[in-house]
């Protein structure tokens, strides 16, 4: 029953939801102090999946249960697809919730498909594993444990005042722009179950004005994932960022020359980094080290790979690198150089040299090839990395990866886009993903 529960979880998530009559209908059904809310409109990208798509979506199932799970959700069958899908948080559980034809019916396709027994506790019908609720025609999935009838009960019984529905930062995040799917996330909250969370949202507080909540965008269409990652304050409008940034100089991103497949960018110059130092007090940094970064005056760029990350962080592996720094002089690019041979007094094959007011260092790394193909993929970035898979995570099918931060209204905006290979749908990869982990 747990593969059942996931597998409905990873279709539901991506499959289900659609553009409803009443959009917040569901959101009446979900407690206005919850940490986190998931809405997925199925409507704004269902066109894009052709029936080979289909098909190969279905394949990701488990095969013990794949025609079990499709018949949940085909135009007859027990789930109104019309009412949508919204999965949202509650004392560190996700729950999905659906609206349902009829709660008899869906409860007998359970007990049939599935061998799923039903029985009625306070008012709510739950299954034997008591990670399925229903209640009249509302239904409601957990992945884990924990969660009671009497909540479940409380849930379908909201008052309207009580409810995500009647949130006036839900509804401007809700109506604000067109996404496959859209998550909102209440920082202070979230971070409440974090063993760190404390000292984030002092690190949240002091580089954002208002900081209250984290909202995503995903798109999925063939051959590529996109999406936006946004702080929002208390309006569901950008929350300004504290420290002055530096673009990008794509122009030395195309002279680097770097051996990996991961590829990350930093713009910097004197006034961005006074600002970070700062802002950031009480890192502990000495004051040698704090005048050397002063001295940084365009780019930092380094190339790696997966493995060499791991061997950095104590795995296993040879941790090569190359690194380019651009400073205000030569003799600060001297300084720099010599400074990370001190650092680095005993690594194996370290390399540097000073060309004008740019240092050069490689560690364990033959010479690599031109970057420049990427250069454009930094436009406009203040930070970026790009990550080209050798082997890929997904069966081979993910062809690159760049995530870049951007200034947007005073503010900062992940731009994230996953490419596939050609002729690959990204929605399908990932849920093929999930139907592995399901198996």
């Amino acid at each position: 029953m747990k593969k059942l529960i996931f597998s409905i979880f990873a279709v539901c998530t991506l499959l289900l939801a659609s553009c409803s009559k009443d959009k917040t209908e569901l959101l009446a059904t979900v407690p206005a102090d919850t940490a986190a809310i998931v809405y997925v409109d199925i409507k704004h990208f269902a066109d894009k999946l052709s029936k080979e798509d289909i098909e190969a979506l279905e394949n990701a199932l488990p095969s013990n249960i794949e025609d079990g799970v499709e018949g949940l959700f085909e135009k007859d069958g027990p789930v109104d697809l019309e009412a949508g899908f919204v999965c949202f948080e509650y004392a560190n559980n996700y729950l999905g919730t659906v609206r349902l034809k009829d709660g008899g019916k869906f409860r007998k396709y359970i007990k049939e498909e599935f061998s799923g027994v039903f029985n009625e506790k306070n008012g709510v019908w739950v299954n034997d594993d008591e990670n399925i609720f229903v209640v009249g025609n509302q239904a409601w999935f957990t992945s884990m444990n924990g969660v009671s009838t009497p909540v479940i009960k409380k849930f379908a019984e909201l008052k309207p005042e009580d409810s995500a529905a009647e949130s006036e930062v839900v509804n401007e995040w809700f109506e604000k722009g067109k996404a496959d799917v859209k998550i909102l996330i209440d920082i202070k909250k979230a971070m409440a179950y974090e063993s760190t969370g404390r000292e984030a949202m002092v690190g949240f507080n002091m580089l954002f004005d208002d900081p209250k909540y984290i909202a995503y965008e995903l798109n999925f269409d063939k051959g590529k994932c996109s999406g936006t990652v946004e702080v929002l304050n208390d309006k569901a409008k950008i929350a300004p960022f504290a420290l002055k940034l530096a673009t990008i100089d794509v122009n030395a991103l195309r002279s680097f020359k770097g051996k990996g497949d991961i590829f990350f960018a930093l713009g910097l110059n004197p006034e961005t980094t006074s600002s970070i130092l700062s802002n950031l007090t009480g890192l502990g940094l000495p004051m040698d080290m704090q005048d050397l970064l002063k001295q940084f005056d365009g780019n930092i760029v380094v190339s790696t790979d997966l493995n060499s990350m791991m061997a950095m962080n104590g795995g296993y592996g040879d941790g090569a690198f190359d690194a380019l720094f651009t400073m205000t002089g030569a003799e600060a690019a001297t300084q720099l150089v010599e400074t990370l041979k001190e650092l680095n007094e005993g690594a194996v094959n370290l390399q540097s040299d000073v060309e004008g007011n740019t240092a050069y260092v490689s560690i364990n790394s033959p010479e690599g090839d031109s970057i420049a193909p990427l250069a454009a993929e930094f436009k406009d970035a203040v930070v970026g990395l790009v990550y080209v898979p050798t082997q890929s995570l997904i069966k081979n099918k993910l062809r690159q990866v760049s995530v870049m931060l951007k200034e947007k209204d005073g503010g900062l905006v992940f731009d994230m886009n996953f490419l596939m290979k050609e002729g690959e749908n990204s929605l399908v990869t990932i849920v093929q993903l999930f139907g592995s982990l399901a198996m």
